[in-house]
């Protein structure tokens, strides 16, 4: 007997939750003004006090001192926090990620950098922990407050945004509604690096909804953007050709291209979770050619990765499981195969649980009546 995905029968951010969120990052916006506002005026009365009590140059060098400072602990703060994660200490990144944003934030723009990277850093720790309905949660309330606008339905007109809610969409297996955001963010992008993100993104969409000949068209209509790209980018495409490949049965190719992405993740210092999606692949080619036992090998060696992870991303697990139960199946071995499809659905039920808990945190915290200081403290702090 084969079980039906849970997945699809709940909305964990439905329309009212989804307006809530829109509301509270416009409030967000306002306070940080109101606040940024006092700051400044504070500062000027201080230093006006100051530059009549002291010398100038002294002064000025007071400030630029202060500046400089700031920004060495700031670029401290965001090495701590790039070490954290690649050795996968998740919780102490966690609970640091929000000192270094204020901190950031505080002494931007010449932390602008390390404001990015800690921003980038908050979106990785949410994927890869496959945290993807805090992240939805995270990206719609930044969207309210980056356009000053309580709205949630659409496409954020920031592309990073954009990216960050696709993303989101397509870590909870709601694939058509990704495709949706990052179709309508091509069409008006020009910046090079940005096209590139996108377009892997739409074609990763494709390969999920086994609509291969258009992931393959996405990739030829943007092939100049993704000329020469940096192997975190050049192994997803590797891993989307594998894709591609293996659907047609040119599994020495697609086993060609999917070690090679392997070797660009690593050069890369690629999540596990990646690396356990290329073993995926490697075992559905495996399972193509008549190597059973090698492709099985693969695929436990795929969700071993996964479960190194203190919080795995159980729904990539379910698909990772799902995936090896489906060839088992064709081979004829159903009961191994129904066993695996067992666990996937156990892995599904354990996401909403987690995901379900998350959303009720969510919701009592937005529904305080003041915002909290900066918009992650939602997030790792729920």
């Amino acid at each position: 007997m084969s079980l039906p995905s849970q997945i699809d029968k709940i909305e964990l951010i439905d329309e009212g939750l989804a307006n809530d969120l829109a509301a509270y990052g416009k409030r967000y916006r306002e306070r940080t003004l109101k606040i940024a506002i006092w700051f400044v005026i504070l500062g000027s009365i201080t230093g006006g006090l100051l530059s009549s009590l002291i010398p100038i140059k002294l002064f000025v060098t007071l400030i630029l001192g202060n500046l400089l400072v700031g920004w060495a602990y700031c670029h401290y703060l965001t090495i701590m926090l790039e070490k954290q994660f690649q050795t996968r200490n998740f919780n102490k990144l966690s609970s640091n990620l929000d000192r270094a944003i204020l901190w950031s934030s505080i002494f931007y723009p010449i932390t602008f950098f390390e404001l990015s990277s800690c921003y980038l850093l908050q979106i990785k720790l949410l994927l890869t922990q496959g945290r993807c309905v805090e992240l939805e949660a995270l990206a719609r309330m930044a969207w309210a407050s980056h356009q000053n606008e309580a709205i949630s339905v659409g496409v954020p007109k920031n592309s990073l945004l954009a990216n960050a809610l696709a993303c989101s969409y397509l870590g909870q297996r709601r694939d058509r509604q990704a495709v949706t955001i990052l179709e309508n963010m091509l069409r008006v992008e020009k910046q090079k690096e940005i096209i590139r993100v996108l377009a892997v993104n739409l074609a990763l969409c494709h390969i999920r909804l086994k609509e291969f000949d258009n992931a393959a068209k996405v990739l030829e209509k943007h092939e100049k953007s993704l000329d020469k790209c940096p192997d975190m980018v050049q192994a997803r495409l590797d891993l989307i050709h594998a894709c591609i490949n293996t659907q047609k049965e040119k599994y020495d190719l697609a086993t060609e291209q999917i070690k090679q992405a392997l070797v660009e993740g690593k050069n890369a210092k690629e999540t596990i979770e990646f690396m356990a999606q290329c073993q995926a692949v490697l075992g559905r080619i495996r399972f193509g050619q008549g190597r059973q036992e090698e492709g099985e090998l693969h695929f436990k060696t795929a969700v071993d990765m996964i479960r190194t992870n203190a919080s795995p991303d159980f729904l990539t697990l379910a698909q990772i499981l799902e995936e090896h139960s489906e060839c088992l199946e064709q081979n004829g071995r159903n009961d191994e195969s129904e066993a695996l499809k067992a666990e996937s659905y156990h892995c599904e039920s354990l996401y909403l649980e987690r995901e379900l808990s998350k959303i009720d945190s969510i919701r009592s915290r937005i529904a305080q009546k003041n915002p909290t200081l900066m918009l992650t403290h939602i997030i790792n702090k729920s």
